[in-house]
């Protein structure tokens, strides 16, 4: 569901009235169940060749002072947790392909580096966040998702002027943020943010469109990370099947490097932990699965990453 959806048709898919919507919707944002409402940047519509996420392994006790050091390269992009094996995860972002390297070179002969590992994205128009696969519901987190299957999308750069890119922000930090707001805000018409709006849309500049929820207060507990390596000639059918797994919400593809694909999925215990490992171990043609827990860092689906690619 978008999560621009206006109360009038949420109120006509629930059968409620609109009021009804109203008072709901503020009780879930007042309780903190609804975090935020964003839209996604498609980072190839502004110009992003590639997109990797790198994990490195330190010292424990360096960890601190060399997410510190990193940080201050504003091509990278520190997770504020650690995933998996590794005790710094992040996401390298560049508009050529010699950003990246230059970028890992410089990460790699850091001092305390022990390991690193570079996972280049297959496709970095595809939206990784899968929010639609969320259970609300804790008693129905194990009924398997029915999805179509859609055709892979081709995404180009889109020339953008600053009023796009301003309402492109405004949408990314609220989607729900009402057009006549952003026309006063920008001193522009309620038709033109309009056109604009339906422009970013078609052209695949802003893609997914979601709330953000607090998971704790759904009852789930934790994360569980699953690297993978697959035959290669699978990987389209593997993906498929992982997707329709309740509450797999976040899915990555890689081209090369130590893994072929990242799943992340939200779990409310040990009995879910152990279900999920079977159910992922029995698809075919897998190769090698690691699986690693980890606590939840805070509201998903949460775009660290497209927030800073229009700066």
């Amino acid at each position: 569901m978008e999560s621009r959806t206006s109360f009038t048709e949420l109120a006509r898919i629930c059968g409620i009235s609109v009021t009804a919507v109203i008072r709901r919707y503020e009780r879930l944002r007042r309780t903190g169940i609804i975090y935020s409402e964003n839209m996604y940047l498609n980072p190839v519509s502004v110009g992003y060749e590639s997109l990797a996420e790198i994990g490195l392994i330190t010292d424990l006790a360096d960890s601190e002072k060399v997410a510190k050091s990193l940080r201050t390269n504003p091509l990278l992009l520190i997770v504020p947790s650690s995933i998996g094996k590794y005790n710094i995860y992040g996401v390298v972002k560049a508009k050529k392909l010699n950003e990246l390297t230059e970028t890992v070179k410089q990460i790699d002969i850091k001092p305390h580096v022990k390991t690193l590992d570079l996972l280049i994205f297959a496709d970095i128009g595809e939206n990784l966040w899968h929010p639609e696969n969320l259970v609300v519901k804790l008693s129905e987190r194990k009924k398997p998702i029915t999805r179509p299957n859609k055709p892979i999308a081709k995404y180009e750069p889109v020339p953008l002027d600053e009023t796009d890119i301003h309402i492109a922000k405004m949408l990314m930090e609220n989607s729900r943020t009402p057009f006549k707001e952003i026309a006063e805000k920008l001193k522009i018409s309620t038709k033109t943010v309009i056109q604009r709006y339906k422009f970013l849309r078609e052209k695949k500049v802003l893609t997914l469109s979601s709330i953000s929820i607090d998971l704790f207060k759904l009852g789930y507990n934790a994360v569980l990370d699953s690297f993978m390596k697959v035959d290669i000639g699978k990987l389209r059918e593997i993906e498929t099947q992982l997707l329709q797994i309740p509450n797999l919400i976040y899915c990555a593809k890689f081209v090369g490097g130590a893994y072929d694909l990242r799943t992340a999925i939200i779990v409310a215990d040990f009995q879910d932990v152990f279900r999920l490992k079977e159910q992922i171990l029995s698809i075919k043609n897998m190769k090698t699965v690691e699986f690693y827990l980890h606590e939840i860092p805070g509201p998903w689906p949460y775009d660290f990453i497209g927030k800073t690619l229009l700066n």
